[in-house]
């Protein structure tokens, strides 16, 4: 190699010698062959017994995995009722559907149901003796194809003639009211199909815009409306179907703005609405939407906002006082949005919304605030005063209000036919002190805090100096002379942080609540680790 690497080129003395070598190389790789051939068969029989060995094992393994799920997997062991509840907790998530779900949904419809009833033939036979499995329709009607469209058909007549529960979710198109013909053709493929049955839809939920433009449908039966993140509507025709919804339905609406408001209905429509669920709305938007709903007898409302006080005056000088004549529940729940770089100090939504309502037939009052709301005990004075409410008021719950020890006596003084209370406090703001519990406490002879309360909840974030002063109090009020006026308490809940109570507290309560005494009584963890917490350490461990 040497040499070729040099070019050498041999001189004609040195050929001769280089060919014998060639040859005799040459002859060698001859006798090599045959060994050569054989062992080939003998690799190419080994390799094919060694196949058929891994595949004999490999059906082996099948066939072991197959006798032990038999023998060990606990899901063939469960009972056929026991697998429905399993089922129907699966298939009923459309109650939880958020608009970011509907948009991921997998080729366009929920198969939960169709699914198991493919899993195997037990499952299957389970499955459609289930008429209420297949009440739950999930549809993105963007991301259907027409051959996924099929299952519809399926779940429609698989739910016989039960209520149906619909999800809808479908965007406007660039140059509405035209749509692409994919589109077009799903649409109105799942509108053929349902258009029919809608006599029995029991809830509609609608995210985007209007998926039965023009369309004629009848909601008689209709108990609940969910209405979410809408595009504006530009049509008269859009939502005009709503006028056949039948009377005492719940409106469920979310992101919606005045400017995307249903202009297109008629007096009738606001009327039959009784309960009536805002999200996620400023009090502006959210007074606005109320002055076309002054019927309803129940209102849960989620309000934000981000306006400072200058543009808060401004925006809300524009909405007219509002009286609901009808409302007997409020639940307000406020979060402060984002101020955009505003500085000025921001006013709580709930006094924002408070100070523009009057509703004097309410019975039943919620109001939850967050860690950053201004929401202050004269809001609220204010609100009961003008509405006239004070010795109508049956249910009051305040979940974390800014409220001093005197001020929440001060309140509850104000209530003497309050049934039902339930106080949050949080862990910067204590507010359910030995003070507020001996107001609690029954006194012979003396003005007691709230004789007709029968239902008292309570959930502590602080220590006690004598937590035995619960014990008290609740005594005091379960075995009530035969002169008083007072009616005892009938339930009672206690949620408390671990450690913060004597265990031997606790155990007097239970011991009472099996005297009797409803409600429970529940330790918690809100330190935010676990560290220091044994309760909470010990669950760590189990998981």
């Amino acid at each position: 190699m040497a040499r070729v690497r040099e070019r050498y080129v041999p001189p004609a003395y040195e050929r001769s010698s280089l060919l014998a070598s060639i040859s005799q190389a040459e002859e060698e790789v001859l006798r090599l062959l045959p060994g050569i051939a054989r062992l080939e068969d003998v690799v190419a029989v080994v390799a094919a017994s060694l196949d058929k060995l891994k595949k004999h094992k490999e059906a082996l393994d099948i066939h072991i995995a197959a006798q032990n799920s038999l023998l060990y997997s606990p899901i063939r062991a469960l009972p056929a009722e026991l697998l429905s509840l399993i089922f129907s907790y699966v298939c009923s998530s459309f109650e939880d559907r958020a608009t970011e779900d509907m948009q991921t949904l997998r080729r366009g419809m929920d198969r939960d149901a169709l699914n198991i009833s493919q899993t195997c033939i037990f499952w299957r036979s389970v499955s459609i003796s289930m008429p209420l499995l297949w009440t739950f329709v999930s549809i993105n009607i963007d991301a259907t194809d027409i051959a996924a469209c099929g299952a519809l058909p399926v779940y429609l007549r698989r739910s016989h003639k039960k209520p149906l529960h619909v999800n809808i979710y479908h965007t406007r198109p660039p140059n509405f009211p035209k749509e692409s013909k994919d589109t077009e053709k799903t649409r109105s493929a799942i509108s053929t199909s349902l258009i029919p049955q809608s006599n029995r839809f029991r809830t509609l939920k609608i995210f985007g815009c209007d998926p039965f433009f023009n369309e004629a449908l009848n909601l008689n039966n209709l108990f609940t409306l969910g209405l979410y993140d809408l595009a504006p509507i530009q049509r008269w025709e859009e939502f005009i179907w709503l006028e056949s919804i039948g009377s005492r339905c719940t409106l469920d609406l979310a992101h919606h703005a005045r400017s995307k408001g249903i202009q297109c209905l008629d007096e009738e429509f606001y009327d039959k609405i009784d309960e009536l669920i805002l999200r996620e709305h400023t009090p502006f938007d959210a007074l606005w939407i109320l002055s076309e709903f002054s019927c309803i007898d129940h209102l849960d409302l989620e309000i934000e906002d981000g306006h400072c006080n200058s543009l808060k005056s401004t925006v809300l000088g524009m909405v007219s006082d509002l009286v609901l004549p009808e409302l007997s529940s409020l639940y307000i729940a406020s979060h402060t949005a984002d101020t955009y770089g505003c500085v000025i100090e921001v006013e709580d939504p709930i006094t924002q919304f408070l100070h523009k309502v009057t509703a004097p037939c309410l019975t039943s009052l919620r109001l939850d605030c967050d860690d950053d709301n201004t929401w202050s005990h004269g809001d609220f004075i204010q609100f009961l005063e003008q509405s006239k409410i004070q010795s109508q008021l049956e249910t009051l719950q305040f979940i974390g209000p800014t409220l001093t020890e005197d001020e929440l006596i001060e309140t509850l003084a104000m209530l003497p036919g309050l049934v039902s209370l339930a106080v949050c406090e949080r862990r910067d703001s204590p507010i359910i002190t030995e003070k507020v519990l001996s107001r609690f406490t029954f006194h012979p002879g003396g003005t007691n805090l709230l004789p007709s309360l029968e239902e008292l909840s309570l959930t502590m974030e602080h220590v006690l100096d004598r937590p035995g002063l619960i014990v008290e109090t609740i005594a005091s009020r379960l075995n009530l002379p035969p002169t008083s006026s007072m009616i005892p308490l009938l339930k009672f809940d206690l949620e408390c942080r671990h450690q913060s109570i004597d265990p031997g507290v606790l155990s007097q309560l239970r011991g009472m609540q099996s005297g009797g005494l409803l409600g429970e009584i529940a330790e918690t963890c809100s330190l935010g680790n676990s560290s220091g917490c044994r309760i909470c350490e010990d669950d760590g461990d189990d998981n």
